[in-house]
C-alpha cells in the first residue's frame, strides 16, 4: 500500500514541478505593470519581499532606447534580472553584475524585470525592503539600424561552443562583461565546451556570454576564439558528483547537460530538467522535500537568469 501511495504521489509530482509547488510559486510572484507619469521618462517602485517571493515589473520599450535601472535595498542578497521580449536568458543578471543596469535595448516589446532574494537568504526566510528606479530614454533606432544579437539556444546561435584558435600555451580569458576593460573571472583552454548564453556586437567586437560545461564559470569571451560545438559527454566522473549534503537542506548540483540534481542528507534524491521541471524523485523523498527541492532549483535558475 505504501508503494502504491508513493507511486500516485510521484505521478502527481511529475505533472508539473509538483502541483503544490506550482501553486505556491504562482502565489510568490507578484506582477507590476510599469507606467510613467505624463512628461516623465522614469518611475520609482518600493516593495517588500520575504523568502522565495519575487516581484516582476513589466514595461514596453523600443529597440535602440536606453534603459536604466537602479536597486536600493535593505538586504545585500537582494538582486534583479532583466529579460528582453521572447528570450529564455536574461540580458542582465544581478547576482553577477550588481544592482545597476544601464544599456541599449536589443529589440522592441515587453521587458521583464524580476526582483528576488538569493537562495542563501530565501531559504532563511529573510526580508528585503527595496526601491526600484526605472527609466527609459533615447530616440528609437531606425529600422535600418542593426541591433545587437542576443542569441540563445532556441534562436540565433548554437546551444554549445568550443574554444578554438587560442595560442599554444595560452588560455582564453572569461570576463565579467563584454569588453577587455572588464575584470577577468577565469581562463579556459582550447577544446573547452561552453554553453551559449547569447552574443552581442559584430566582427572583432563581438562578444558572447558563456558558461562552462560544469556550470562553475560564467562570463563573457571574445567570439574570435569560439566556434559552434557539440554538447559535452553526459558521463560524469565520481569527482563531479555532488558532495554529501549536510543537514536536511537541499544541496543542488547542475549537470553538464543542464539538468539539476538535488539531494538531502536523509538520502532523498531528485532530478529536474533544465527548465526546472521534476523528472524523477527517489522513493525516500517526502512531498515536503520535493517542494523544497523545486524551490531551490527555481531560485538557482532565477539567480542565473535562466
Amino acid at each position: 500500500m505504501r508503494n502504491l501511495i508513493w507511486a500516485i504521489t510521484a505521478i502527481s509530482l511529475a505533472g508539473g514541478v509538483i502541483f503544490g509547488s506550482a501553486a505556491r510559486a504562482q502565489d510568490q510572484v507578484r506582477r507590476v505593470d510599469v507606467s510613467f507619469a505624463a512628461g516623465t521618462s522614469g518611475a520609482s517602485y518600493s516593495d517588500t519581499i520575504v523568502g522565495y517571493d519575487s516581484v516582476e515589473y513589466f514595461l514596453s520599450a523600443s529597440g535602440g532606447q536606453q534603459m536604466r535601472i537602479d536597486l536600493s535595498t535593505s538586504n545585500p542578497s537582494n538582486y534583479f534580472n532583466v529579460w528582453p521580449p521572447g528570450a529564455d536568458t536574461a540580458i542582465f543578471v544581478g547576482s553577477s553584475k550588481g544592482d545597476h543596469f544601464n544599456g541599449v535595448l536589443p529589440r522592441s516589446g515587453e521587458y521583464r524585470v524580476q526582483v528576488f532574494l538569493m537562495r542563501n537568504a530565501a531559504r532563511r526566510n529573510e526580508t528585503a525592503n527595496f526601491t526600484l528606479d526605472i527609466a527609459i530614454t533615447g530616440a528609437v533606432a531606425s529600422a535600418s539600424t542593426k541591433q545587437p544579437d542576443f542569441a540563445d539556444g532556441n534562436a540565433g546561435g548554437p546551444d554549445w561552443y568550443v574554444v578554438r584558435g587560442v595560442s599554444a600555451g595560452d588560455k582564453l580569458n572569461v570576463r565579467a562583461g563584454p569588453s577587455t576593460e572588464n575584470a577577468i573571472l577565469g581562463q579556459i583552454e582550447n577544446g573547452a565546451q561552453l554553453r551559449n548564453l547569447g552574443c552581442q556586437g559584430q566582427g572583432q567586437a563581438r562578444w558572447c556570454q558563456i558558461e562552462s560545461a560544469d556550470g562553475r564559470l560564467r562570463g563573457w569571451v571574445s567570439a574570435r576564439f569560439i566556434a559552434e560545438g557539440a554538447a559535452p559527454n553526459t558521463a560524469q566522473s565520481p569527482q563531479q558528483r555532488p558532495t554529501q549534503p549536510v543537514a536536511d537542506v537541499p544541496e543542488l548540483f547542475r549537470r553538464s547537460t543542464g539538468e539539476f540534481e538535488v539531494g538531502f542528507a536523509s538520502g532523498c534524491g531528485l532530478l529536474f530538467n533544465p527548465a526546472g521541471k521534476l523528472i524523477t524523485a527517489g522513493s525516500s523523498c517526502s512531498p515536503a522535500q520535493s517542494v523544497r527541492a523545486a524551490e531551490a532549483v527555481a531560485a538557482y535558475r532565477l539567480e542565473q537568469g535562466l
